[in-house]
């Protein structure tokens, strides 16, 4: 399932360009509202190619508790295989 803001109008996960570390409180704003966006859709997991994306959201998530996990499309496939 794709997220409302999908393709061009995707979100950014606020982790591009070092972001977390010139301005913390920025970064956790822009991951709240991407990880909002994921959690509206009922899901489980999120997978993104891009690493930066994964490790952003997944520290998020885990700092505030939240039932979502970030997944690599590697994880995803392998997962698919285990079942």
């Amino acid at each position: 399932m794709e997220l409302a803001d999908s393709r061009e109008n995707c979100l950014c996960c606020g982790g591009g360009g070092n972001l977390e570390m010139i301005d913390q409180s920025l970064n956790a704003e822009i991951a709240r509202r991407k990880v909002d966006q994921v959690l509206a859709t009922g899901a489980e997991a999120v997978v993104s190619g891009c690493q930066q994306c994964l490790r952003t959201m997944a520290t998020h998530a885990r700092r505030n508790k939240l039932p979502i996990k970030a997944m690599d499309v590697a994880q995803l496939v392998r997962a698919s295989l285990d079942t």
